[in-house]
């Protein structure tokens, strides 16, 4: 009897035995699983939050950018505007002289003049004084906001991993030895991937700027071209007379070579008449010809400041062709032009930020951010930190952890997607990623084997 007593006593502790050790390792799997669950979600936050910084600080280029190209959009119809009604206040002007005898109508048109000598005359002070310095000082605004958000986004990434890990996990650590990759993907984004460009840096994305600038220009900044109807123009033309009366003008932006960039504006009307008439040589005899003459009756020019010399400029196409079309007004207008003097002055086109490598705008998606979270196994709670027991019944007595410390990975960027079916493109285009939209978004990606294998390395060397 006692003999079988003793017997089941043995196999109870045996049972009670195996039951402990199950439940011990129950809980160190549960722990483990548990704790590396929350410190892959940390690194998960902590790379997808320095993914989230660096397209904010693309976004707000590309929107600053934006910006900046509107605010030049805005100087070219300040200047336009200036040359524009200085055309008309000469063309009413001398209107009066030539049309000032006939009854009724020399009054009306007098009094037409006077009006727009008037208007002419607060609109420039307003024009030169008011409205150019101020988007003179959003220019400069919206350069040094870039390069303030871009320094403040520099030591913002120095500092971010570090405070999202921290707020995720107290245990979890960024060590630095273990993120050598994080410092160079940093050193990539920041400082080696964009850079800022002027003219001073004629380079492909200076050019590209200002193309972007030139072509968005709106319809009065690019052509104010038209052809004046009746009275100005004969309904038809006559077999020996046409008389034609065509406006020209626009706003262009003049490159003074190592100098600031000027905004210049010419607008010109005149009227040009054709009659038929017999011209004759001793070589070819006499033959039915077009005799043209024009007619200069109005002509402004206006430049953004003293850098720029209509008169020096000797383009064709510039202007809505007001020299190729209307040559002598365009004379008159280069001859008279306005140069605006506002304080402060425009200063061409400020510093911007784009690619420093062209072959990057090409991309859609920049490089991995890898971030690598540990913990040291002192702050993993499992039976191996309990202090009942023995080594015979620790189930986690070989627990090991390379480095001595349970460490994940996680790695994130940012790509350029354009929204289609909010902002689609015509022709079905595919947009490559650049610094114009805001369209970068943050994402997170797969760690390469590369990466892991170099991180094993540097842990291994902990």
């Amino acid at each position: 009897m006692k003999y079988q007593r003793g017997q089941a006593l043995a196999l109870g502790l045996v049972f009670m035995t195996l039951v402990l050790m199950v439940v011990l390792f129950s809980f160190n799997a549960s722990q483990l699983n548990l704790n590396s669950n929350k410190l892959q979600h940390t690194a998960d936050n902590a790379a997808y939050s320095m993914a989230v910084l660096a397209a904010r600080d693309l976004n707000y280029k590309a929107y600053t950018n934006r910006a900046m190209v509107a605010n030049q959009i805005s100087v070219a119809q300040t200047v336009g505007l200036s040359s524009y009604l200085e055309m008309h206040t000469v063309f009413l002007q001398n209107a009066s002289a030539a049309l000032g005898w006939l009854p009724g109508v020399g009054q009306v048109i007098a009094s037409m003049s006077q009006v727009m000598s008037g208007v002419n005359q607060v609109a420039q002070p307003l024009l030169e004084h008011v409205l150019l310095p101020a988007e003179s000082i959003a220019l400069e605004a919206l350069s040094g906001s870039q390069q303030l958000l871009h320094m403040a986004g520099l030591v913002q990434s120095f500092s971010l991993p570090a405070s999202v890990i921290t707020d995720n996990d107290v245990d979890a650590r960024l060590d630095f030895a273990q993120n050598a990759m994080f410092i160079n993907k940093f050193q990539e984004h920041w400082l080696v991937m964009q850079d800022t460009f002027d003219r001073t840096q004629p380079e492909q994305q200076y050019s590209e700027h200002v193309n972007v600038i030139m072509s968005s220009r709106d319809q009065f900044s690019s052509a104010r071209n038209q052809r004046w109807p009746v009275p100005f123009s004969l309904p038809a033309d006559l077999p020996v007379l046409r008389v034609n009366t065509h406006q020209r003008g626009g706003s262009d932006l003049f490159l003074n070579n190592n100098q600031e960039e000027s905004w210049t504006s010419m607008d010109t009307v005149s009227t040009h008449v054709e009659r038929l008439g017999l011209s004759c040589s001793w070589r070819r005899g006499c033959r039915l010809r077009w005799r043209r003459t024009e007619v200069p009756v109005g002509w402004g020019g206006t430049v953004s400041d003293n850098r720029a010399q209509l008169r020096h400029i000797n383009s064709n196409s510039m202007w809505g062709g007001s020299r190729s079309r209307n040559p002598r007004a365009s004379h008159l207008a280069a001859s008279s032009q306005k140069s605006m003097s506002g304080t402060p002055g425009y200063n061409g086109i400020r510093k911007f930020y784009d690619f420093s490598d062209r072959q990057q705008i090409g991309i859609n998606e920049t490089a991995n951010i890898t971030v690598v979270v540990s913990k040291p196994t002192q702050h993993i709670r499992t039976s191996r930190q309990s202090e009942w027991g023995n080594d015979r019944i620790d189930p986690a007595i070989n627990e090991q952890f390379f480095g001595n410390r349970m460490t994940t990975i996680a790695s994130a960027n940012v790509h350029y997607s354009r929204p289609r079916d909010l902002w689609p493109r015509g022709g079905n285009q595919h947009e490559f990623g650049n610094m114009y939209n805001p369209y970068w978004q943050p994402k997170l990606n797969e760690t390469t084997n590369q990466a892991r294998i170099q991180i094993r390395g540097l842990t291994g060397a902990l």
